[in-house]
C-alpha cells in the first residue's frame, strides 16, 4: 500500500511547510503549523521552563532578567520552545522574546485538570491561552489545550467530552492551529479518536527509558511509537512534544508505575549523551517536528530541591539547575553545533584588532560632569558624543563600570556615529544581601547582556562586577556569586567575560574559582595606592601581572585599572585612607612621569591596560560639597571641562605628533 503512506506523507510536508501568516487550511480544514524562521525548519524543539531553585509555579516565580538569560542561552540552539501553561511566567516569556526580538517561536499551553476541582484553574487557563495567541500571533504557532491529560495514568485526567469542548472553545477564537499533548498510550486507543477529529496535528509523548526499553531501541521505540499513531489517525499530522533521558533516578521508588520499577536501561550522563545523539540524528533525517525534554533540570519538582535529590523527575535537562551544559550536551554542541562548540568550549577571545591595528593602550570612560552622577542627573546624548570624539582622538578601546541607561546610550551613538571606538562594558553588582540589592544586581546584569546582544559591533566584552570581591571593597560580594552571574551572562551572550578586581583579590586562592568562569581576567593595580615611589610605578606593576599569570596558569590577564592622581588630601589619613597609604608625589608633574613610563611599557610589552581615567570626576568623593583636593575626584588626564591636563598635553605631544 503505497499510494496511501506516500499520500500520508505528502499531506505531513504540506501540514508543516504552511505558513501560518496565510492562515493555511488543509484538507478537512485542519489550519497548518508553520515550522518556517528565516527559511529555516524548526521542527527540532525543546521544552523550556524558567524556573530555578527555590522557585516553582504558582509560589516563587523567576524575573523577567532569569527569563530573558535562559531564552538568550535556549534561543543559541533551539528555535522553537514549549511552555506548559499559560501563566504570568508564560506571558512574561513571550513579551520578552518580542521585545528582545529573539529567534524564537513558541507552543503555549492550557493546563487543565479535572472538575469540579480544577474548574476555576480551567477557565483562567483557558481565558489566558486565548489572549496570549491573539496578542503575540507573531510568536505563537500553536496552542496546546490539555497536558497528558486524558491518558489513564494521568493524575489530573479529564473526560475527553470536556476536553473536546476545550479544543473547540480556544479554535474558534484564535487563529493558530490548537492542539492537545497526551501520551502515545492515549493516542492509541479508540476513545482519542474524538479528540483527534477537532485537532489540527497530535501532539505525542514517548520516553523509551518510562516504557522499559534498552537504550541501543530509544530512537527506534519512538518512531514506532510515531508510526503507529499516524496510521491509527490517518490524515492528521502529529509531533512529538516530549521524549528525552533523565540523567538521575532514585532506584528505590519500585512501585508499579515508579521509575525504579519502570525504567531497566542505563540512567546517566553518558546514557543521555548516547540518547541524545540518534535523536538529533533521527529528528534531521526524519524531519519529524520533536520537542526533547528538556532544557533545565527542575529541582522544584517531587517536592523541591531537598527531597529526593536523585529522583528521575528533576534531572531531564541538558543544562543543569546552574544552566551549566551537562557534559552530555556539550558534545552534542560540539557535534551538531560546530559555531556553538567555537564559543562555549574554551576562552573568547578579547579581539583587539580595529583595522588592522593593535588597540590594547584603552581608557576608563565616565561621561559624568559637575552635578550629574551615575544613577542620578545623567549627561545628555550631546554631551556623551562630544566626550567620546574627544576620547577617540587618542585611544580606541574604552571601559565602561555600570550598565545604567548612560552606558547603553554611550555604546548606541558609538554605533550610530560608527565612532573607532570598542568597549568592554561592566555590570556593577553589589551586596547580593537584601531585596533590594538582590533586585538591582539582576536588572544590571539583564541590562548588560542586552547591551552586549544588541550591539555586538561594539561590545569587544562583559565585566561582571568590579571590585567586588577584594576583601576591602564597600560591596563586597560572595565571590560564589560573582561566579554564577559571570557564567549566566556568558551563556546569554557570544562575547567574552570577565571580572575586574584588585590584584590582592587574584592572588588569593578564593579567586580560582571566579576565575574559572571568565574567558581573561581583569586586574587592577595602583602603584601609589600601594605605597611606591613614582620611580617603581611600572615595575610594581609589572609584579603583580606576573604574579597573577603565575597563579592563574593558561587564563590571559589585562590590565583594567591604574594610573596617578593629580591631587589628594593628606589629612585623610585613617587606615586605608589616601593620607595613610600614598607615600609618593601626588602632582600633575607626577602624573605626566607616570603616563610617560605607562605609555612605554604598554607600547613595549603589548600588554592590554586600561589607563584609569579619562576625565576627572568632582561628583565622587560625596560630590561637589566636599573637599575639592580628595584623590578620588582628580585621577583623570582631562580635567571636568574636558580641558588636558599638562600632563596629558605632554604625552600627546610626544605619543601622538600632535597638538591636544
Amino acid at each position: 500500500m503505497k499510494f496511501p503512506a506516500l499520500l500520508l506523507a505528502a499531506c505531513a510536508a504540506l501540514f508543516f511547510l504552511a505558513p501560518a501568516s496565510r492562515a493555511a487550511e488543509l484538507p478537512g480544514g485542519r489550519r497548518a503549523l508553520n515550522l518556517e524562521l528565516d527559511g529555516r525548519w524548526i521542527g527540532n524543539a525543546v521544552s523550556f521552563s524558567p524556573y530555578r531553585d527555590g522557585q516553582r509555579p504558582e509560589e516563587v516565580a523567576p524575573s523577567d532578567a532569569e527569563i530573558l538569560a535562559d531564552l538568550r542561552l535556549v534561543s543559541r540552539y533551539w528555535n522553537l520552545i514549549r511552555t506548559y501553561d499559560s501563566s504570568d511566567v508564560t506571558a512574561r516569556t513571550l513579551r520578552l522574546i518580542r521585545e528582545n526580538r529573539l529567534p524564537l517561536r513558541v507552543m503555549i499551553g492550557a493546563w487543565v485538570s479535572a472538575e469540579p476541582k480544577g474548574r476555576e484553574q480551567n477557565r483562567s487557563e483557558l481565558a489566558n491561552i486565548v489572549r496570549l495567541a491573539n496578542e503575540f500571533p507573531d510568536i505563537v504557532i500553536a496552542a496546546a489545550v490539555g497536558n497528558e491529560a486524558c491518558v489513564w495514568w494521568s493524575g489530573h485526567r479529564v473526560d475527553p467530552a470536556l476536553l473536546v469542548g476545550w479544543i473547540r472553545q480556544v479554535r474558534a477564537a484564535i487563529k493558530q492551529p490548537v492542539t492537545s499533548a497526551d501520551d502515545y498510550n492515549f493516542w492509541n486507543k479508540d476513545e482519542s479518536r474524538a479528540v483527534a477529529a477537532e485537532l489540527d496535528f497530535i501532539v505525542l509523548h514517548g520516553y523509551a527509558l518510562w516504557n522499559g526499553r534498552p537504550l541501543s531501541e530509544g530512537i527506534s521505540w519512538l518512531e514506532q511509537q510515531y508510526d503507529a499513531a499516524t496510521r491509527f489517525h490517518p490524515g492528521i499530522p502529529i509531533v512529538i512534544g516530549e521524549t528525552g533521558w533523565t540523567t538521575s533516578r532514585d532506584p528505590s521508588r519500585t512501585k508499579v508505575g515508579e521509575e525504579g520499577y519502570m525504567m531497566k536501561a542505563e540512567v546517566s550522563v553518558a546514557a543521555q549523551e548516547d540518547y541524545l545523539r540518534q535523536h538529533f540524528r533521527w529528528v534531521r533525517a526524519r524531519r519529524v517536528p520533536t520537542f526533547l525534554f528538556e532544557a533545565f533540570d527542575e529541582n522544584w519538582k517531587g517536592g523541591g530541591v531537598a527531597v529526593a535529590p536523585h529522583a528521575s523527575e528533576k534531572h531531564w535537562g541538558v543544562f543543569d539547575a546552574q544552566r551549566r551544559p551537562k557534559p552530555s550536551f556539550e558534545a552534542i554542541i560540539r557535534e551538531f553545533y560546530p559555531e556553538e562548540a567555537k564559543l562555549a568550549g574554551g576562552p573568547r577571545p578579547l579581539n583587539l584588532d580595529l583595522d588592522g591595528r593593535w588597540i590594547g593602550n584603552g581608557i576608563s570612560f565616565s561621561p559624568y560632569r559637575n552635578g550629574q552622577a551615575p544613577y542620578g542627573k545623567e549627561p545628555t546624548d550631546d554631551e556623551i558624543l562630544a566626550d567620546l570624539r574627544l576620547v577617540a582622538r587618542y585611544w580606541n578601546f574604552i571601559r565602561m563600570y555600570e550598565a545604567t541607561s548612560v552606558t547603553e546610550r554611550t555604546v548606541r551613538l558609538i554605533h550610530e556615529h560608527q565612532l573607532p571606538l570598542r568597549a568592554i562594558v561592566g555590570a556593577w553588582v553589589v551586596t547580593n544581601d537584601t531585596p533590594e540589592h538582590q533586585q538591582r544586581n539582576r536588572d544590571e546584569l539583564a541590562l548588560v547582556t542586552r547591551v552586549a546582544n544588541a550591539y555586538p559591533d561594539v561590545v569587544l566584552a562583559v565585566a561582571v562586577g568590579n571590585e567586588a570581591c577584594v576583601s576591602w571593597s564597600w560591596h563586597r560580594t560572595d565571590p560564589a556569586d560573582v561566579a554564577r552571574w559571570a557564567r549566566e551572562v556568558r551563556a546569554a551572550i557570544k562575547q567574552p567575560v570577565t571580572v575586574a578586581d584588585d590584584y590582592n583579590f587574584w592572588n588569593k586562592p578564593e579567586s580560582q574559582a571566579v576565575a574559572a568562569e571568565l574567558d581573561f581576567i581583569i586586574l587592577h593595580g595602583y602603584a601609589l595606592w600601594n605605597s611606591r615611589p613614582l620611580s617603581e610605578c611600572m615595575s610594581w606593576l609589572e609584579q603583580q601581572y606576573d604574579a597573577t599569570v603565575r597563579h592563574h596558569p593558561g587564563k590571559p590577564v589585562i590590565i583594567g585599572e591604574t594610573g596617578w592622581a593629580t591631587s589628594f588630601d593628606p589629612t585623610r589619613n585613617k587606615p586605608g585612607e589616601e593620607g595613610a597609604l600614598m607615600k609618593a608625589e601626588v602632582s600633575v608633574a607626577a602624573q605626566e612621569h607616570y603616563l610617560r613610563e605607562h605609555y612605554r611599557w604598554v607600547a613595549a610589552k603589548r600588554i592590554p591596560t586600561i589607563l584609569f581615567e579619562a576625565f576627572d570626576e568632582n561628583w565622587k568623593g560625596g560630590g561637589e560639597k566636599t573637599p575639592a583636593h580628595v584623590v578620588e575626584k582628580h585621577w583623570g588626564v582631562f580635567d571636568t571641562q574636558r580641558r588636558p591636563k599638562s600632563s596629558f598635553a605632554a604625552i600627546v605631544r610626544e605619543f601622538y605628533s600632535a597638538q591636544p
